[in-house]
């Protein structure tokens, strides 16, 4: 019952943050994606809010499962993992997208406003949640297998992504800005694995779900919150693809890394 009452008390007091930091970004007024009913009947904060507080808490909950991973003192762990979430969070925001008017308000003010929030919820689950007796890894130093496994995920994302642009043609910007949607996939695939082999060697699928998956999908939630869904040329089916297809090919690049990876180490200790 304390830890329950902690991680909801990180939740409530990162989202109560997050409310704050809002006040202060002014409305881009895009007119591409239609509103949501949430926006349109004025109940938007109040369901911001809600759902802030579960994704906090979630999110703090998950810090619970992966911190014997996370190097450092209580805090610095806390910080770690909030720092791992924000930068799948940046590149994500960073999506070339039709409706996006302005860098500064739709780009950089949501990173910014984001990024804050979630440090704040890592300093608050390495204070109140992280244990004392966990074990904690040393450093971790970048090897050979780290540069496979990062260059193998980005080809797949990219695969992955090029599938949803081509075949089942998703919201994008890929027609008009092919290159730029080219580089910010790679960008994705090399954030992403980056940070996967940030925490662990040997439960790195596993880190994969929790520090890519399930933060993907808490964040997509917000974008139904504000934007109605329903009114995009594939309808819901266009978030779902996205977001399922993401989480499988960030998968599939760091199972078939582990693979790779075991079948080099096999033929050098044959050849020895």
């Amino acid at each position: 019952m304390k830890t329950l009452l902690k991680i909801v008390s990180i939740g409530v007091i990162t989202t109560i943050s997050r409310v704050v930091i809002q006040l202060f970004i002014p409305d881009t007024g895009q007119t591409l994606l239609p509103q949501s009913k949430f926006v349109l009947d004025g109940t938007l904060p109040i369901v911001f809010t809600i759902y802030g507080v579960i994704v906090y808490s979630l999110l703090a909950t998950l810090f619970l499962l992966i911190q014997s991973k996370i190097a450092g003192i209580r805090i610095v762990r806390g910080l770690r993992f909030g720092l791992a979430l924000s930068l799948i969070w940046i590149v994500y925001l960073l999506e070339p997208l039709p409706h996006a008017k302005s860098f500064i308000l739709d780009n950089l003010a949501y990173i910014l406003a984001d990024s804050v929030s979630l440090l704040i919820m890592g300093i608050l689950t390495g204070f109140l949640l992280a244990d004392f007796n966990s074990h904690v890894l040393g450093k971790i130093k970048i090897s050979k297998g780290d540069h496979v496994t990062i260059g193998f995920t980005i080809m797949i994302f990219v695969i992955g992504r090029l599938i949803q642009y081509k075949l089942f043609n998703i919201y994008s910007s890929f027609d008009g800005k092919t290159m730029m949607t080219i580089l910010w996939c790679i960008l994705v695939g090399l954030v992403s694995a980056s940070v996967i082999n940030w925490f662990a060697r040997k439960s790195n699928i596993f880190i994969a779900l929790v520090i890519f998956g399930v933060n993907l999908i808490l964040f997509n939630g917000f974008m139904v919150l504000v934007f109605d869904m329903s009114k995009l040329p594939l309808g819901w089916l266009d978030l779902v693809l996205r977001t399922m297809i993401d989480i499988l090919a960030i998968s599939v690049g760091i199972v078939g890394t582990q693979l790779i990876n075991k079948r080099i180490s096999a033929q050098y200790q044959t050849i020895d």
